[in-house]
Formats: C-alpha cells, sequence, structure tokens
C-alpha cells in the first residue's frame, strides 16, 4: 500500500479492498480511454445497454401473441353461445386486430427497447468477499469502487464513490447562498423556568411526511420518479 499513488483514490481503494495491485485490479487512475474513439471515460464503471425483454422485437412478438389469444377466446366464447360461424370468426378477428392494435402501439409507446447496464471495472475479491465466505457476517457503509454492489451472502454494502445520480452522473457542483432580504437578526431567547420547549421540523416530499424534533435524524424518505405510466423508479 505505501508504493500506491494516493492522491488518486480509486486507484488507493480498489487495491485497499483487494489487496491486489493496479495491475490486477485494474484501476489506474479515475479516468481511461475509450480505445474506440480515445475519448476520456469513468475508469470505476463501464456503461453498457441490455435489450428489455426481446428489445425491438417485444411489441412485434407481444402483440400477435396476445391478439391470437384474444381470438380463440372471442372466437370459443361465441361459438358456445351456438352463434354461426361466420359471425363467430368476423367478430373474433375484429377484436383480435383491435386488441393486437392497442397492445403494439402500447409497447412501443411506453416500453422501451433498452435499459442501461452498468459494470464495475474492478478485478479480485474483495474483504467483505472472503469474509462473508467464512461465515463472518459483514456491513460495508459507503465504500468506494463497490457499484453496482453484489450481493453478499450474509451482510450488506452501501456503495459510495461511483454511484451515479439520476442524470447519470457522479454529482455535479451546487451553490447555496441565502438572499439578503431573507437574513434575519439572531436573538437569544432565554425562559426562567427550567424547561424549554424544542422545535418540531416538519418536512415531507413523495407524499411522505415526517415530524421530528431538533437534532433528531428522520427515517428514510423513499422517492419515486415516473417516467410513463407504467414504469417507475
Amino acid at each position: 500500500m505505501c508504493h500506491l499513488v494516493r492522491h488518486k483514490p480509486p486507484v488507493f481503494w480498489a487495491s485497499f479492498s483487494t489487496g491486489k495491485n493496479p495491475g490486477k485490479t485494474t484501476i489506474f487512475d479515475f479516468l481511461k480511454r475509450d480505445p474506440n474513439t480515445y475519448m476520456p471515460d469513468s475508469a470505476m464503471n463501464s456503461v453498457s445497454k441490455q435489450p428489455v425483454l426481446w428489445g425491438k422485437w417485444t411489441a412485434v412478438i407481444i402483440a400477435p401473441s396476445a391478439g391470437a389469444a384474444f381470438f380463440l377466446m372471442v372466437f370459443f366464447s361465441l361459438f358456445l353461445t351456438h352463434c354461426t360461424k361466420i359471425t363467430s370468426l368476423a367478430a373474433s378477428v375484429g377484436s383480435a386486430i383491435t386488441v393486437c392494435g392497442i397492445i403494439f402501439f402500447t409497447v412501443q409507446r411506453f416500453l422501451p427497447q433498452e435499459k442501461p447496464l452498468v459494470i464495475n471495472n474492478q478485478q479480485g475479491k474483495t474483504l467483505w468477499e472472503l469474509a462473508t465466505e467464512h461465515g463472518i457476517k459483514t456491513r460495508v457503509i459507503r465504500f468506494p469502487n463497490t457499484f453496482p454492489p453484489e450481493p453478499m451472502k450474509d451482510g450488506e454494502i452501501l456503495s459510495g464513490l461511483g454511484v451515479p445520480d439520476i442524470r447519470g452522473t457522479m454529482g455535479t457542483f451546487s451553490y447555496y447562498t441565502t438572499e439578503h432580504t431573507a437574513q434575519k437578526e439572531i436573538r437569544r431567547w432565554e425562559e426562567k423556568p427550567s424547561k424549554l420547549h424544542s422545535l418540531i421540523i416538519k418536512n415531507g416530499t413523495s407524499d411522505q411526511i415526517q415530524t421530528f424534533k431538533e437534532g433528531e435524524w428522520s427515517n428514510w424518505f423513499v422517492l419515486k420518479f415516473s417516467f410513463n405510466p407504467f414504469i417507475k423508479m
């Protein structure tokens, strides 16, 4: 560990977690080059894509299958009610075409053909993987180079540096300030009785409201992001 470049955290953390040098972890810096374009990219993770169901053929497969199933259901339902074969066939074909068209449009419109796939470029077994394999329960909190987190047999892991945000980046800079008009003079409040009532804070988001006192921690807020009527994250 003494021979590592410590001002490059991904290199150091990868070797620290595996006990291997950068030649074996394959993490040499914050960035790596794309051999096809020579453009810089994140060395910790690679982003690829994988098809959702059958990819671009999903609508072509699902819609006719649903239409055929609906055709058989309508045809035999009408046939059992003693309708003529021509009437049953016409009603079944019309219904099947309608259902097939609706499902085809819905799948094409709302179901993505691909979804992102994140690959951790770090190689080598980590200390916590070896620990859990030997029955030692382990909990890893915000350790770098661990996204996406691998399932742990007997433990839990919360990834740290390398986790992308909702925009697909590893975070952007923000500058927070206070408007001068909102600034007020802070006055010390003293009261003779020994019992003081602390401030109650009420906070909420995504239809979730929590109440807690000053100095207390809130529970986790679960955020939902809606991409369309059928897909949420």
